[in-house]
């Protein structure tokens, strides 16, 4: 996260052509300049620290307002985007301008507003220097450098800043939409002001709800991990080479893994790093892997799974892998801190103080291991980080009152928490839906990529334009074949069918396929990002360009079959042009086409092969 310029108390004026920024004051009883605006602008209000004690402290907030383009008649609606994070918007508003994008074939006839979290950014910023990431000790030291002023960093003050801002800018109804944290805050806002709302669409809530509406992000801790094992499962289920031959039971794997690389002593292969692979359990290319994978490595072969904890857990410095250096701790810590720790319900009395509240935890925590296979340790957990925020008021972010206002709650199927948040939700609310999308991630339509991306946020526009049930829910994220096993020399990869080849040539082009379509899986749309450059699973070097072409320098799928050349993906088509060293040490010319991101037992392939044409099927392994 980048550095953000803290704002000072008072008005701010920026204009630039295409945006103005423009301060009021939530008493001044007047409408906020931004509201006569007639592009992009970036407004900021004075509001209440404690808005229970309208003397409190004033602290400025910021927020963005996007009118709509057709001027000429009223809004069909106002949206009233909710982000996750917490997190800011950004020096110069980046969020507004993302936001923006993702209800663009939507603004000609609506307008769009979002407002900044108190304590983040240039909104009343929460500064300390004692916390630290990793140190749970460093919550207590912060939360007393900042004072009593903390316990107002909540969502249900937060939600009150939004109320105000969409009532200086003259807005009526508005259709909120909340993703991850949003989803939270969105029906904050929703329970709230129940009067202000046309229609509540949430997506990836960050945890279950119980009957009462209080989140339960403590009592949920662990549970994303059976659910992720689950997910992986799923996969498998989806794919008959892997059901045939890794299936199994997925639990018994699991432990088994864990054990391992405990008794192992192996410093790239820890239960940490495992941790991390199955919390990715929505990367195409990790959960096309994990269970060949983990079943390799149990069968006395690391590589496959090495593989996947490079791409989920990257080790610092490990340049191969495409990791980063760590970054820097981020300035809006404390404020993201203040709502992770003030929102939820922990497992403690969070009136008691710190002693008593940490007592409670270990009470809680010693009634059974919640992350099995893992233990306490490996897994890490945020009781005992938020253990030593003070939460002095009561703070139920949810309100009581849930309106019979047209709901829907998305999440995606590899994002545990947020299913048992979605279902919760939607039970709870008069008119409440419920979609799952499957294989789906976290904020399908917010941040989805590719053509499951664009599938949901069709879902979504449809129902700001017009609330009420969805009827089409048939999106899904799942484009892929989970392995089954990783072969490691080329006579175990299955011989490609038909094309007029003898047996030896069918395998050399399984082979040849197998290793293309790996370095291909890597540009998955569904993924977030690639490294630029990566070894190959047994050997040699991937570089991954920007345009979709992949370079292969003596790549080795297999232990005994290298290839360099040329791959490129464009959209879902992708082709081949490679020489391939075979077992015996001759070269050959293979040029393979086929379609990409295909949830299919077998794949379809043409080609040559030392110029000679082929047309094949290549089963799943």
């Amino acid at each position: 996260m980048r550095v953000l310029k803290t704002i000072l108390v008072g008005l701010v004026v920026l204009v630039t052509a295409a945006s103005a920024a423009v301060a009021a004051s939530a008493a001044g009883g007047g409408r906020h300049e931004c509201a006569t605006a007639t592009s992009r602008c970036i407004g900021t209000l004075t509001v209440p620290l404690n808005w229970q004690d309208p003397h409190s402290e004033k602290i400025t907030i910021r927020f963005g307002y996007i009118p709509r383009a057709d001027r000429s008649r009223p809004a069909r609606t106002s949206i009233l985007a909710m982000p996750g994070g917490p997190a800011p918007l950004g020096p110069n508003a980046e969020r507004v301008d993302a936001f923006r994008k993702v209800f663009q074939p939507l603004l000609d006839h609506s307008d769009m507003m979002i407002v900044e979290f108190r304590g983040l950014g240039e909104s009343a910023p929460l500064r300390c220097k004692a916390l630290q990431q990793g140190k749970p000790e460093s919550v207590g030291q912060c939360a007393r450098e900042i004072g009593d002023r903390a316990q107002f960093f909540s969502s249900d003050q937060y939600v009150a800043d939004v109320e105000a801002v969409r009532a200086a800018l003259g807005l009526s109804k508005v259709t909120v939409v909340g993703s991850s944290w949003g989803a939270l805050s969105g029906q904050a806002y929703t329970t709230r002001y129940p009067n202000r709302v046309r229609a509540l669409y949430i997506e990836s809530m960050i945890g279950p709800i119980d009957k009462a509406g209080r989140w339960q992000l403590g009592e949920s801790e662990g549970k994303e991990i059976q659910e992720a094992i689950d997910h992986y499962a799923r996969a498998c289920q989806r794919s008959s080479a892997c059901r045939r031959t890794a299936g199994g039971d997925p639990q018994a794997r699991w432990d088994a893994v864990v054990r391992k690389t405990r008794a192992d002593g192996d410093a790239t292969l820890t239960p940490q790093r495992l941790l991390g692979a199955l919390r990715s359990a929505s990367d195409p290319a990790l959960a096309t892997d994990a269970t060949a994978a983990t079943a390799a490595y149990l069968d006395g072969d690391p590589a496959p799974l090495r593989r996947v904890l490079d791409r989920a857990a990257p080790l610092a410095g490990n340049k191969g892998a495409g990791s980063k250096a760590p970054s820097k701790e981020s300035p809006d810590r404390a404020g993201t801190t203040a709502y992770l720790c003030s929102d939820p319900v922990w497992p403690y009395d969070r009136t008691a103080d710190e002693a008593t509240r940490r007592r409670q935890l270990e009470a809680w925590h010693a009634e059974r291991n919640r992350y099995a296979p893992f233990t306490r340790a490996e897994a890490g957990s945020g009781g005992d980080f938020c253990a030593g925020w003070p939460t002095p008021r009561e703070n139920n972010a949810i309100g009581p009152h849930r309106p019979a206002v047209p709901m829907l709650a998305v999440a995606g199927e590899f994002d545990p928490k947020a299913i048992m948040g979605a279902r919760t939700a939607a039970r709870l609310f008069p008119r409440g839906q419920a979609v799952t999308i499957p294989a789906g991630y976290h904020n399908p339509a917010v941040e989805g990529r590719g053509p499951g991306g664009e599938c949901a946020r069709q879902i979504m526009h449809r129902f700001i334009q017009n609330p009420g049930p969805v009827s089409d829910t048939s999106c899904t994220m799942a484009n892929y074949q989970a392995h089954g096993r990783f072969p490691a020399k080329a006579a175990a990869v299955p011989a490609a069918r038909g094309g007029g080849l003898d047996t030896a040539q069918r395998t050399l082009v399984a082979a040849a396929f197998a290793t293309a379509a790996d370095t291909v899986a890597m540009h998955n749309p569904h993924r977030a990002s690639r490294p630029d450059t990566e070894p190959g699973l047994r050997g040699g070097k991937v570089t991954n360009g920007k345009d979709g072409t992949i370079t292969l320098d003596k790549v080795r799928y297999v232990a005994d079959l290298a290839a360099t050349g040329t791959a490129k993906v464009a959209g879902d088509k992708a082709t081949a042009d490679l020489t391939v060293t075979s077992p015996n040490g001759a070269t050959h010319k293979v040029t393979l086409r086929w379609t990409a991101f295909t949830a299919t037992d077998t794949t379809p392939v043409t080609g040559t092969l030392n110029g000679r044409p082929f047309r094949v099927n290549v089963p799943g392994y």
